[in-house]
């Protein structure tokens, strides 16, 4: 199969949105639909591109969302010095995180592909992802009291110039691009692997989450350019059901994004933690006795 029907486009569109920004790994449960519904299992590349048509539709969603934070490191350039300064500052930790992902992408772009049609494979990641978010969990929770006292745990907000919050260290920025580097699997989450470890590194909640979702368009995009200048394809591609998908992905993409940021005031990282963990299992336990 080359393509897919209308339902499967949009059904998948909306997997994505809904799981490409709650720490339970898009790639995973993207996996795992066409794995249930044993669609383009016989087309991998097809499967691929459709896969990265909508990541764009989430990177589209994800640009409107932190347009503000874009458009002030933008306007930063060419403001005083000292914005100027943070602009770059902001600039070369964004580099600095996406190095890992780059170069973990290149080196195993082969075994990304096949494992993203192998259940042990994204199986295994989604207990990957459940580990992270309850080690990022228990941190939480033992700093609760430090957190009450402080505006550390206040939600994520767009009032603020991205230019105004912490910038992180070259560390900080090194350690997440290391974490996102592991969510380049299916079943990995790359929201709960970059922003539990910005949380066990000391960032601030806000911090973190605005930071992976900056940290995300370089990596999400780099993996997009690559994988369709590799694509090809031996049957004619049919554009309407990944339009579709596309539209999907960005518009509930975006009011996924939204219900996220309420979210993190409370972050239950918990409830994502048992759920990766049961739907790990699940995964791992169906594929070994039905291989």
């Amino acid at each position: 199969m080359s393509s897919y029907s209308f339902t499967e486009a949009a059904f998948l569109g909306l997997v994505q949105a809904v799981t490409e920004f709650l720490p339970v790994s898009s790639d995973g449960h993207l996996a795992l639909a066409n794995w249930i519904m044993n669609t383009g299992s016989d087309d991998t590349a097809f499967g691929l591109l459709f896969t990265v048509t909508l990541h764009i539709g989430t990177v589209l969603a994800t640009i409107l969302f932190l347009w503000s934070d874009i458009k002030a490191l933008v306007m930063g350039l060419f403001g005083s010095p000292d914005r100027r300064f943070q602009v770059l500052r902001m600039a070369f930790v964004i580099i600095i995180g996406s190095i890992p992902a780059a170069i973990v992408g290149l080196s195993l772009r082969n075994f990304i592909e096949d494992s993203f049609f192998n259940p042990l494979v994204f199986g295994s990641g989604f207990l990957v992802t459940s580990l992270f978010l309850e080690v990022a969990y228990r941190t939480k929770r033992s700093r609760q009291k430090s957190l009450a006292s402080s505006d550390e745990g206040r939600p994520v907000t767009h009032r603020e110039s991205v230019i105004d919050w912490p910038i992180p260290t070259t560390k900080q920025a090194l350690m997440i691009g290391l974490a996102q580097s592991l969510a380049i699997l299916p079943g990995v989450s790359r929201s709960g692997t970059t922003i539990s470890t910005g949380l066990l590194l000391g960032m601030k909640p806000e911090t973190a989450v605005r930071f992976s979702f900056l940290l995300s368009l370089p990596a999400i995009i780099g993996a997009e350019l690559l994988e369709v200048l590799h694509f090809q394809s031996a049957t004619p591609i049919d554009l309407k059901p990944l339009a579709l998908g596309l539209a999907c992905a960005a518009v509930g993409g975006f009011f996924a994004l939204k219900l996220l940021v309420r979210m993190v005031r409370d972050f239950k990282l918990r409830i994502f933690s048992v759920y990766t963990l049961a739907l790990g299992i699940l995964v791992l336990g169906v594929a070994i006795l039905n291989p």
